[in-house]
């Protein structure tokens, strides 16, 4: 009962300061400000969660559950073809972006703020990337099963470009678009392509 307790506690803070950590970034959000933001003490947060690396691997560990829920909704959904599935997604995330304030996809700018250093969260982020590039993959397949895996990392190169963060609200708006009509192309292309032999 504490252990479950204590695993809601965590989940009810990081639901709290997640809006904060995404704003502020990994090197912009000291201890005495992410217990402002939760509406708590700092002795709170290290008797919850941990450390500040703790908070954010919690944080991260958050992102990575919402983003595999997402990607494994789209690769069980029969109700559509899966083209048209795919360009519905990008027409989404473009939504997403262009309502965020310039900032981006929050794992993609977690991953920006930890290249090369905060080890355990830089491997875990590396892990997240690759298990996204391998839905990719599985959903090109879905679309041209003999060129999955070129389809899918034109996917997931074109993904990033939609949603990479730095940058200001009129370069979204322009980038968005470019990108939205190269995924129209490709996924024209790749199915006017004939199947192999």
């Amino acid at each position: 009962m504490q252990s479950r307790d204590a695993a809601e506690e965590r989940k009810s803070m990081i639901e709290r300061i997640g809006p904060f950590l995404y704003r502020a970034g990994l090197h912009g959000a000291t201890m005495d400000e992410i217990a402002r933001e939760a509406g708590t003490y700092k002795m709170s947060i290290y008797r919850a969660i941990g450390s500040k690396n703790d908070v954010w691997m919690t944080y991260a560990r958050k992102l990575c559950e919402q983003r595999n829920r997402e990607m494994t909704g789209l690769l069980l959904r029969s109700d559509q073809r899966p083209e048209r599935l795919v360009m519905n997604y990008f027409l989404q995330q473009r939504e997403l972006v262009l309502n965020d304030a310039i900032l981006g996809d929050p794992l993609l700018k977690l991953s920006t703020e930890a290249a090369g250093r905060f080890g355990e969260l830089h491997q875990a982020l590396c892990r997240q990337r690759d298990a996204d590039l391998a839905r990719f993959v599985q959903i090109g397949g879905s679309i041209a099963p003999d060129e999955g895996v070129n389809l899918g990392i034109e996917l997931y190169m074109m993904w990033q470009a939609l949603v990479s963060c730095g940058r200001s609200r009129a370069a979204i708006a322009r980038d968005s678009e470019h990108v939205i009509r190269m995924v129209r192309r490709t996924l024209d292309a790749y199915q006017r392509r004939p199947a192999a032999a």
